[in-house]
Protein backbone atom coordinates (compact mmCIF):
# COMPACT_ATOMS: atom_id res chain seq x y z
CA UNK A 1 0.00 0.00 0.00
CA UNK A 2 1.22 3.38 -0.63
CA UNK A 3 2.09 6.48 1.22
CA UNK A 4 -0.88 8.10 -0.14
CA UNK A 5 -3.72 5.35 0.68
CA UNK A 6 -2.37 5.25 4.01
CA UNK A 7 -3.16 8.74 4.47
CA UNK A 8 -6.15 9.52 2.36
CA UNK A 9 -8.15 10.37 5.25
CA UNK A 10 -5.62 13.56 6.31
CA UNK A 11 -5.33 14.71 3.13
CA UNK A 12 -9.41 14.75 2.56
CA UNK A 13 -9.07 16.42 5.85
CA UNK A 14 -6.66 19.46 4.71
CA UNK A 15 -8.54 19.68 1.18
CA UNK A 16 -11.18 20.87 3.62
CA UNK A 17 -9.69 23.22 5.82
CA UNK A 18 -8.34 24.49 2.20
CA UNK A 19 -11.42 24.98 0.86
CA UNK A 20 -13.01 26.86 3.86
CA UNK A 21 -10.41 28.87 4.08
CA UNK A 22 -10.06 29.78 0.16
CA UNK A 23 -14.07 30.56 0.14
CA UNK A 24 -13.42 32.86 3.38
CA UNK A 25 -10.30 34.42 1.45
CA UNK A 26 -12.79 34.72 -2.15
CA UNK A 27 -15.66 36.02 -0.94
CA UNK A 28 -17.68 32.74 -2.34
CA UNK A 29 -18.76 29.97 -1.32
CA UNK A 30 -16.93 26.85 -2.34
CA UNK A 31 -17.67 24.54 0.53
CA UNK A 32 -20.60 22.66 -1.48
CA UNK A 33 -18.93 21.94 -4.72
CA UNK A 34 -18.42 18.05 -4.53
CA UNK A 35 -16.66 17.75 -7.57
CA UNK A 36 -14.42 20.65 -6.57
CA UNK A 37 -13.44 18.57 -3.30
CA UNK A 38 -13.26 15.38 -4.73
CA UNK A 39 -10.75 16.71 -7.39
CA UNK A 40 -8.88 19.03 -5.45
CA UNK A 41 -8.29 16.31 -2.50
CA UNK A 42 -6.89 13.91 -5.46
CA UNK A 43 -4.81 16.94 -6.61
CA UNK A 44 -3.46 17.37 -3.02
CA UNK A 45 -2.82 13.83 -2.23
CA UNK A 46 -0.44 13.27 -5.16
CA UNK A 47 1.59 16.71 -3.78
CA UNK A 48 1.79 15.66 -0.20
CA UNK A 49 2.47 12.28 -1.35
CA UNK A 50 4.65 12.46 -3.87
CA UNK A 51 8.67 13.76 -4.91
CA UNK A 52 7.06 14.96 -8.08
CA UNK A 53 4.10 15.55 -9.91
CA UNK A 54 3.86 15.73 -14.13
CA UNK A 55 1.49 18.43 -15.16
CA UNK A 56 0.03 19.32 -18.91
CA UNK A 57 2.17 21.79 -20.68
CA UNK A 58 3.02 24.26 -18.39
CA UNK A 59 2.96 27.17 -20.61
CA UNK A 60 -0.75 26.70 -21.56
CA UNK A 61 -1.54 26.28 -17.56
CA UNK A 62 0.49 30.19 -17.31
CA UNK A 63 -1.71 31.56 -20.16
CA UNK A 64 -4.90 30.24 -18.59
CA UNK A 65 -4.18 31.91 -15.23
CA UNK A 66 -2.85 34.94 -16.45
CA UNK A 67 -5.81 37.39 -15.51
CA UNK A 68 -6.76 35.51 -12.52
CA UNK A 69 -4.67 37.60 -9.92
CA UNK A 70 -7.72 37.40 -7.31
CA UNK A 71 -7.42 33.73 -7.48
CA UNK A 72 -4.07 33.39 -7.29
CA UNK A 73 -3.48 35.65 -4.70
CA UNK A 74 -6.21 33.94 -2.29
CA UNK A 75 -4.75 30.39 -3.21
CA UNK A 76 -1.37 31.82 -2.05
CA UNK A 77 -2.65 33.29 1.32
CA UNK A 78 -4.13 29.73 1.86
CA UNK A 79 -1.05 27.71 1.31
CA UNK A 80 0.43 27.52 4.37
CA UNK A 81 -2.58 25.11 5.32
CA UNK A 82 -1.10 22.43 2.58
CA UNK A 83 2.42 23.64 3.03
CA UNK A 84 2.62 22.49 6.75
CA UNK A 85 1.28 18.92 5.52
CA UNK A 86 3.45 18.87 2.69
CA UNK A 87 7.11 16.72 2.42
CA UNK A 88 8.52 18.92 -0.09
CA UNK A 89 8.47 22.63 -1.40
CA UNK A 90 5.05 23.46 -3.35
CA UNK A 91 6.54 24.49 -6.89
CA UNK A 92 5.19 26.85 -9.30
CA UNK A 93 3.19 24.37 -10.89
CA UNK A 94 1.59 23.14 -8.15
CA UNK A 95 0.29 26.41 -7.19
CA UNK A 96 -0.76 26.70 -11.07
CA UNK A 97 -2.60 23.50 -11.12
CA UNK A 98 -4.75 24.54 -7.66
CA UNK A 99 -5.74 27.95 -9.09
CA UNK A 100 -6.91 25.83 -12.44
CA UNK A 101 -9.10 23.53 -9.79
CA UNK A 102 -10.42 26.84 -8.21
CA UNK A 103 -11.36 28.87 -11.55
CA UNK A 104 -12.90 25.53 -12.74
CA UNK A 105 -15.17 25.56 -9.55
CA UNK A 106 -16.09 29.53 -10.20
CA UNK A 107 -16.56 28.49 -13.62
CA UNK A 108 -18.98 25.33 -11.92
CA UNK A 109 -20.77 28.40 -9.73
CA UNK A 110 -21.11 30.75 -12.37
CA UNK A 111 -22.43 28.48 -15.26
CA UNK A 112 -25.53 26.98 -12.73
CA UNK A 113 -27.05 30.13 -13.72
CA UNK A 114 -26.25 30.38 -17.68
CA UNK A 115 -28.69 29.18 -20.54
CA UNK A 116 -26.50 28.17 -23.78
CA UNK A 117 -27.50 25.97 -26.29
CA UNK A 118 -24.76 23.54 -27.97
CA UNK A 119 -23.64 20.80 -29.98
CA UNK A 120 -21.74 18.08 -29.05
CA UNK A 121 -19.21 16.83 -31.56
CA UNK A 122 -16.96 13.22 -31.04
CA UNK A 123 -15.07 11.63 -33.95
CA UNK A 124 -16.87 8.69 -33.97
CA UNK A 125 -19.50 8.89 -32.01
CA UNK A 126 -21.95 7.14 -29.29
CA UNK A 127 -18.83 5.88 -26.50
CA UNK A 128 -17.00 9.14 -26.27
CA UNK A 129 -20.40 11.72 -26.80
CA UNK A 130 -22.19 10.38 -23.95
CA UNK A 131 -19.19 10.53 -21.54
CA UNK A 132 -19.01 13.78 -22.37
CA UNK A 133 -22.92 15.29 -22.72
CA UNK A 134 -22.87 14.06 -18.65
CA UNK A 135 -20.02 15.85 -17.76
CA UNK A 136 -21.46 18.75 -19.52
CA UNK A 137 -24.92 18.52 -17.98
CA UNK A 138 -23.51 18.21 -14.57
CA UNK A 139 -22.07 21.36 -14.63
CA UNK A 140 -23.41 23.78 -17.13
CA UNK A 141 -26.72 24.71 -17.62
CA UNK A 142 -26.57 23.73 -21.23
CA UNK A 143 -29.42 23.04 -23.89
CA UNK A 144 -27.83 20.16 -25.82
CA UNK A 145 -29.49 20.58 -29.31
CA UNK A 146 -27.26 17.20 -31.19
CA UNK A 147 -24.80 14.91 -31.03
CA UNK A 148 -22.93 14.41 -33.88
CA UNK A 149 -19.66 13.18 -35.61
CA UNK A 150 -16.96 15.00 -36.76
CA UNK A 151 -17.93 14.41 -40.18
CA UNK A 152 -21.87 15.74 -40.03
CA UNK A 153 -20.30 18.60 -38.32
CA UNK A 154 -19.66 20.40 -41.26
CA UNK A 155 -22.85 20.13 -41.82
CA UNK A 156 -24.39 22.87 -39.10
CA UNK A 157 -25.04 26.21 -40.09
CA UNK A 158 -24.96 29.16 -38.96
CA UNK A 159 -27.29 30.04 -36.00
CA UNK A 160 -27.56 26.35 -35.50
CA UNK A 161 -26.58 26.68 -31.68
CA UNK A 162 -24.59 29.00 -29.47
CA UNK A 163 -21.74 26.87 -29.27
CA UNK A 164 -19.87 23.34 -30.78
CA UNK A 165 -17.79 21.89 -28.20
CA UNK A 166 -15.99 18.99 -29.79
CA UNK A 167 -13.39 16.32 -28.75
CA UNK A 168 -11.87 16.85 -32.32
CA UNK A 169 -10.47 20.00 -34.30
CA UNK A 170 -12.97 21.11 -36.92
CA UNK A 171 -12.83 23.11 -40.15
CA UNK A 172 -14.72 25.57 -41.98
CA UNK A 173 -17.26 25.93 -39.18
CA UNK A 174 -19.61 28.75 -39.15
CA UNK A 175 -20.17 28.87 -35.56
CA UNK A 176 -17.98 29.22 -32.66
CA UNK A 177 -16.49 26.22 -31.55
CA UNK A 178 -14.26 24.46 -28.90
CA UNK A 179 -12.25 21.92 -28.67
CA UNK A 180 -12.26 19.60 -25.35
CA UNK A 181 -10.64 16.51 -24.15
CA UNK A 182 -13.25 13.70 -23.31
CA UNK A 183 -12.75 13.74 -19.71
CA UNK A 184 -13.68 17.41 -19.51
CA UNK A 185 -10.68 18.19 -16.88
CA UNK A 186 -10.88 21.22 -14.92
CA UNK A 187 -8.38 23.41 -17.76
CA UNK A 188 -11.60 22.33 -20.04
CA UNK A 189 -14.03 23.71 -17.28
CA UNK A 190 -12.11 27.07 -17.28
CA UNK A 191 -11.88 27.24 -21.34
CA UNK A 192 -15.47 26.54 -21.53
CA UNK A 193 -16.64 28.73 -19.17
CA UNK A 194 -14.48 31.31 -20.26
CA UNK A 195 -15.49 31.04 -23.82
CA UNK A 196 -19.53 31.17 -22.93
CA UNK A 197 -18.58 34.26 -21.27
CA UNK A 198 -16.89 35.94 -24.08
CA UNK A 199 -19.96 34.65 -26.39
CA UNK A 200 -22.53 36.27 -24.20
CA UNK A 201 -20.41 39.14 -23.54
CA UNK A 202 -20.11 39.83 -27.21
CA UNK A 203 -24.01 39.10 -28.24
CA UNK A 204 -24.97 41.38 -25.26
CA UNK A 205 -27.94 38.60 -24.03
CA UNK A 206 -27.56 37.23 -20.12
CA UNK A 207 -27.88 33.60 -19.28
CA UNK A 208 -31.42 32.69 -17.82
CA UNK A 209 -31.86 30.86 -14.98
CA UNK A 210 -33.13 27.56 -14.81
CA UNK A 211 -33.46 24.48 -13.10
CA UNK A 212 -30.15 22.54 -12.74
CA UNK A 213 -28.91 20.14 -10.17
CA UNK A 214 -28.61 16.25 -9.85
CA UNK A 215 -32.63 15.12 -10.19
CA UNK A 216 -31.87 12.12 -8.79
CA UNK A 217 -30.31 12.91 -5.81
CA UNK A 218 -33.32 15.82 -5.54
CA UNK A 219 -35.48 12.58 -6.30
CA UNK A 220 -34.02 10.24 -3.56
CA UNK A 221 -33.67 13.49 -0.86
CA UNK A 222 -37.31 13.92 -0.98
CA UNK A 223 -38.02 10.17 -0.90
CA UNK A 224 -36.09 10.15 2.79
CA UNK A 225 -38.12 13.06 4.13
CA UNK A 226 -41.16 11.59 2.88
CA UNK A 227 -40.70 8.09 4.45
CA UNK A 228 -38.90 9.64 7.77
CA UNK A 229 -42.34 11.84 8.21
CA UNK A 230 -44.64 9.12 7.73
CA UNK A 231 -42.67 5.38 8.99
CA UNK A 232 -39.43 6.93 11.07
CA UNK A 233 -39.03 3.81 12.70
CA UNK A 234 -38.53 1.81 9.82
CA UNK A 235 -37.10 4.68 7.07
CA UNK A 236 -33.50 3.46 7.27
CA UNK A 237 -34.05 0.00 5.87
CA UNK A 238 -36.47 1.03 3.53
CA UNK A 239 -34.20 3.84 2.38
CA UNK A 240 -31.19 1.31 2.07
CA UNK A 241 -33.29 -1.29 0.08
CA UNK A 242 -34.82 1.69 -2.68
CA UNK A 243 -31.38 2.87 -2.81
CA UNK A 244 -30.24 -0.25 -4.23
CA UNK A 245 -33.35 -1.02 -6.68
CA UNK A 246 -32.39 2.60 -7.86
CA UNK A 247 -28.79 2.15 -7.98
CA UNK A 248 -29.09 -1.25 -10.02
CA UNK A 249 -31.41 0.68 -12.75
CA UNK A 250 -29.06 3.03 -13.63
CA UNK A 251 -26.54 0.54 -13.50
CA UNK A 252 -28.42 -1.09 -16.22
CA UNK A 253 -28.09 2.01 -17.79
CA UNK A 254 -24.73 2.49 -17.60
CA UNK A 255 -25.15 5.99 -15.87
CA UNK A 256 -24.41 4.89 -11.91
CA UNK A 257 -22.87 7.83 -10.24
CA UNK A 258 -20.79 7.25 -6.95
CA UNK A 259 -21.59 10.25 -5.19
CA UNK A 260 -25.80 9.31 -5.71
CA UNK A 261 -25.18 5.95 -3.92
CA UNK A 262 -22.34 6.27 -1.66
CA UNK A 263 -23.02 6.16 2.19
CA UNK A 264 -24.71 9.73 3.38
CA UNK A 265 -23.79 10.71 7.13
CA UNK A 266 -27.22 9.34 8.65
CA UNK A 267 -26.60 5.90 6.62
CA UNK A 268 -23.38 5.61 8.89
CA UNK A 269 -24.45 7.75 12.11
CA UNK A 270 -27.09 5.69 13.11
CA UNK A 271 -28.34 5.85 16.96
CA UNK A 272 -26.61 2.80 17.78
CA UNK A 273 -23.42 4.81 16.52
CA UNK A 274 -24.01 7.78 18.33
CA UNK A 275 -23.59 8.47 22.70
CA UNK A 276 -24.56 11.40 24.71
CA UNK A 277 -22.59 12.34 27.92
CA UNK A 278 -19.52 10.49 27.69
CA UNK A 279 -17.40 11.09 30.36
CA UNK A 280 -13.57 11.93 29.57
CA UNK A 281 -10.05 12.86 30.95
CA UNK A 282 -8.75 14.13 28.43
CA UNK A 283 -8.44 14.27 24.63
CA UNK A 284 -6.84 10.37 24.43
CA UNK A 285 -9.42 9.15 26.18
CA UNK A 286 -12.14 10.48 24.26
CA UNK A 287 -10.29 9.05 20.43
CA UNK A 288 -10.51 5.79 22.54
CA UNK A 289 -13.97 6.12 23.49
CA UNK A 290 -15.28 7.11 20.54
CA UNK A 291 -13.75 4.33 18.72
CA UNK A 292 -15.01 1.71 20.85
CA UNK A 293 -18.32 1.14 19.34
CA UNK A 294 -16.53 0.59 16.02
CA UNK A 295 -14.14 -2.24 17.39
CA UNK A 296 -17.35 -3.70 19.29
CA UNK A 297 -19.08 -3.79 16.32
CA UNK A 298 -16.08 -5.69 13.96
CA UNK A 299 -16.01 -2.18 12.05
CA UNK A 300 -12.10 -1.79 13.14
CA UNK A 301 -9.67 -3.80 14.70
CA UNK A 302 -8.64 -2.43 18.45
CA UNK A 303 -5.00 -1.59 17.17
CA UNK A 304 -7.13 1.02 15.06
CA UNK A 305 -8.10 2.82 18.13
CA UNK A 306 -4.07 3.51 19.24
CA UNK A 307 -3.18 4.24 15.62
CA UNK A 308 -5.50 7.34 16.01
CA UNK A 309 -4.40 8.73 18.79
CA UNK A 310 -0.57 8.06 17.67
CA UNK A 311 -1.94 9.63 14.34
CA UNK A 312 -2.78 13.36 16.36
CA UNK A 313 0.47 12.86 18.72
CA UNK A 314 2.70 12.67 15.40
CA UNK A 315 0.78 15.17 13.31
CA UNK A 316 -1.33 17.66 15.72
CA UNK A 317 -5.01 18.46 15.61
CA UNK A 318 -5.72 18.74 12.17
CA UNK A 319 -8.75 16.29 12.79
CA UNK A 320 -10.36 19.48 15.09
CA UNK A 321 -12.35 20.18 12.18
CA UNK A 322 -14.63 22.81 13.71
CA UNK A 323 -14.99 24.77 16.59
CA UNK A 324 -15.92 21.82 19.26
CA UNK A 325 -15.41 19.07 16.56
CA UNK A 326 -13.21 16.70 15.90
CA UNK A 327 -12.63 13.45 13.51
CA UNK A 328 -9.87 11.56 14.15
CA UNK A 329 -9.19 8.73 12.20
CA UNK A 330 -6.18 6.40 10.61
CA UNK A 331 -4.98 4.84 7.23
CA UNK A 332 -6.96 2.15 6.05
CA UNK A 333 -3.93 -0.36 6.17
CA UNK A 334 -4.23 0.51 10.11
CA UNK A 335 -7.28 -1.66 11.14
CA UNK A 336 -10.13 -0.47 9.24
CA UNK A 337 -12.43 -3.30 8.22
CA UNK A 338 -15.38 -1.52 7.28
CA UNK A 339 -17.04 2.16 6.02
CA UNK A 340 -17.72 3.61 9.76
CA UNK A 341 -18.47 6.23 11.85
CA UNK A 342 -19.28 6.69 15.47
CA UNK A 343 -20.44 10.05 17.67
CA UNK A 344 -20.28 10.86 21.20
CA UNK A 345 -21.05 13.56 22.43
CA UNK A 346 -18.89 14.59 26.34
CA UNK A 347 -20.16 15.49 29.09
CA UNK A 348 -17.16 17.68 29.79
CA UNK A 349 -15.25 18.95 26.46
CA UNK A 350 -11.71 18.67 26.39
CA UNK A 351 -8.50 20.48 25.12
CA UNK A 352 -7.06 18.70 21.97
CA UNK A 353 -4.58 21.21 21.73
CA UNK A 354 -5.75 23.46 18.91
CA UNK A 355 -6.39 26.73 20.43
CA UNK A 356 -9.19 28.00 17.77
CA UNK A 357 -11.23 25.77 17.88
CA UNK A 358 -10.32 24.04 21.74
CA UNK A 359 -11.98 22.74 23.71
CA UNK A 360 -14.03 19.70 21.98
CA UNK A 361 -17.64 18.75 22.02
CA UNK A 362 -18.38 16.07 20.00
CA UNK A 363 -15.69 13.29 18.72
CA UNK A 364 -16.52 11.58 15.29
CA UNK A 365 -14.43 8.76 14.83
CA UNK A 366 -13.98 7.38 11.50
CA UNK A 367 -13.06 4.54 9.61
CA UNK A 368 -12.35 4.24 5.79
CA UNK A 369 -11.32 1.22 3.62
CA UNK A 370 -10.65 3.18 0.16
CA UNK A 371 -10.31 6.75 -1.20
CA UNK A 372 -14.12 7.27 -2.11
CA UNK A 373 -17.00 5.33 0.23
CA UNK A 374 -16.71 7.41 2.81
CA UNK A 375 -16.33 10.54 0.99
CA UNK A 376 -20.30 11.98 0.74
CA UNK A 377 -20.67 11.50 4.22
CA UNK A 378 -17.53 13.29 4.86
CA UNK A 379 -18.51 16.29 3.03
CA UNK A 380 -22.05 16.53 3.88
CA UNK A 381 -20.44 16.40 7.72
CA UNK A 382 -17.96 19.38 6.78
CA UNK A 383 -20.21 21.50 5.05
CA UNK A 384 -22.63 20.68 8.06
CA UNK A 385 -20.51 21.96 10.94
CA UNK A 386 -20.13 25.21 9.03
CA UNK A 387 -24.10 25.89 10.48
CA UNK A 388 -24.06 27.10 13.99
CA UNK A 389 -27.81 26.03 14.36
CA UNK A 390 -26.83 22.38 13.51
CA UNK A 391 -24.49 22.43 16.22
CA UNK A 392 -26.55 23.99 18.78
CA UNK A 393 -29.55 21.37 17.89
CA UNK A 394 -26.90 18.77 18.36
CA UNK A 395 -25.84 20.21 21.77
CA UNK A 396 -29.68 20.40 22.93
CA UNK A 397 -30.76 16.71 21.69
CA UNK A 398 -31.40 14.66 24.90
CA UNK A 399 -31.25 11.33 23.21
CA UNK A 400 -29.33 9.47 20.03
CA UNK A 401 -32.24 8.79 18.06
CA UNK A 402 -33.23 12.17 18.17
CA UNK A 403 -29.86 13.31 17.29
CA UNK A 404 -29.99 10.89 14.01
CA UNK A 405 -32.87 12.80 13.32
CA UNK A 406 -31.44 16.14 13.10
CA UNK A 407 -28.57 15.00 11.31
CA UNK A 408 -30.91 13.43 8.38
CA UNK A 409 -32.64 16.62 8.60
CA UNK A 410 -30.08 19.05 8.07
CA UNK A 411 -28.28 16.79 5.63
CA UNK A 412 -31.20 16.62 3.19
CA UNK A 413 -31.39 20.68 3.44
CA UNK A 414 -27.80 20.98 2.09
CA UNK A 415 -29.23 19.44 -1.30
Amino acid sequence: MTALEKETIKFQLITRQFIAALSEELGVNLNDDYEFFENLASHLESILALDEVVYPDPAEMREMIENSKEEMNAVIQCLPIIEAHAARKITENDINYIVIHVMAALERKRNKNRSFSVIVVCHVGVGTSKLLLERLKKNFNFNVKNILTSHEAEQIEEGACDLVISTVPLKNMRVPHLVVSPLLGDEDYVRVGNKVRTLLEQSGRKGESELQGDKVVAMMNEIGALLDEQVPEVSTELMKKIRKIVKNHFKEQGQAKNEIFSPYLHHLLTPEFITLDVEAEDWRDAVRKSGEKLVERGFVESRYIDAMIGNIEENGPYVVLSRGFAVPHEGVDSGSLRVGMNLIRLKTPVPFGDEENDPVEFVCALSAVDHETHLKAFFNLVNLLLNEDFKERLREARESREVHQIIKKFEYELS
